[in-house]
């Protein structure tokens, strides 16, 4: 746990004490977002292959895509699938290094019944192993639910059924709004970057209303992942905070002004990543130091799978 604005106020403990560490009032704020099996293996038709990573369809078997291989693709290419069901032609590269895709020659009518059918789970590329068919349980949270991202909100992978349930028998409130992580999460943003790339969200009333209780009582709000951070303060930029639903490319850096953000629990991140910058922004560069410092000497697990911290 990590007091914000005085360094040094750490504190070692088990994910399980989080009812405890939290007030009877407090809400969390979780991301809903379902991780999709969006790598795909494809083959040129000279045998080269090209691994693409779905991001999102555009249109009815449109899509934007990240493509790897050893040689460039160029538009017009067509990708074979080893089953034969789907064709995938190459579009034209976009400004944010996405290139359009079209499906072709399908039996499927859209990407997301390929990608369930024919994809791997995306795991970050710090995971040096293979995406296994456990992963497509294991790389989710428990609450997940509409499919759409191609990386876990992964501060939520340490809760399940039994947390959940003590949170609720503390009068901890628990609300949802969904933000499906995109292609950016993999990449290092440029340190002079004011916009990251966009990522769609949709922002329920029922979570508005639970909010706006929060605040009257005195209670703070706490975001469950940077992502919904980033969610909740896109969109009270835009004003007073209402449901609403669109797409998101704030950037938040040391200086931000936080309009509904009181707390975060989010795991440790890689340096010069935009996850980083929203932490030092709520707690405080001086702080999260200390706090890095802190986990590096008591061995903490940092990344997807590691362990978490609470700025409270």
């Amino acid at each position: 746990a990590v007091h914000k604005g005085q360094p040094g106020t750490l504190a070692d403990h088990r994910f399980s004490a989080l009812p405890n560490l939290l007030k009877s009032g407090d809400l969390l704020v979780i991301n809903n977002s379902r991780v999709i099996p969006a790598r795909l293996q494809l083959q040129k038709a000279t045998g080269g292959k090209v691994e693409l990573l779905f991001e999102r369809e555009t249109a009815p078997q449109q899509a934007k895509a990240l493509l790897k291989s050893n040689k460039p693709v160029v538009a017009g290419t067509l990708l074979n699938h080893q089953s034969g069901y789907f064709q995938v032609q190459v579009g034209a590269k976009q400004q944010d290094a996405l290139r359009q895709v079209k499906l072709v020659n399908s039996s499927y009518n859209n990407w997301l019944e390929i990608t369930q059918r024919f994809g791997e789970v995306p795991l970050p590329p710090y995971i040096a192993r293979p995406a296994e068919a456990l992963d497509k349980d294991r790389y989710q949270t428990i609450y997940a639910q509409p499919a759409g991202s191609i990386a876990a909100p992964t501060a939520g992978l340490h809760f399940d059924a039994t947390l959940l349930d003590q949170l609720k028998k503390r009068n901890i409130g628990i609300a949802e709004l969904t933000l499906h992580i995109g292609y950016g999460t993999f990449a290092k943003p440029d340190p002079n970057a004011t916009q990251l790339h966009a990522e769609r969200y949709l922002l329920p009333q029922a979570t508005v209303e639970a909010i706006h209780a929060t605040k009257a009582r005195g209670n703070k709000v706490v975001a469950v992942g940077t992502t919904s951070a980033r969610v909740l303060e896109s969109v009270a930029m835009q004003g007073k905070l209402q449901a609403t639903s669109g797409e998101t490319r704030l950037c938040i850096k040391p200086g931000f002004n936080f309009r509904v953000v009181d707390g975060l629990i989010t795991n440790f991140h890689l340096p010069g990543t935009s996850l980083l910058w929203l932490v030092c922004a709520l707690a405080g560069t001086t702080t999260m130091w200390a706090a890095y410092n802190f986990a590096l000497a008591g061995d903490y697990r940092f990344f997807s799978y590691g362990d978490a911290m609470l700025i409270y």
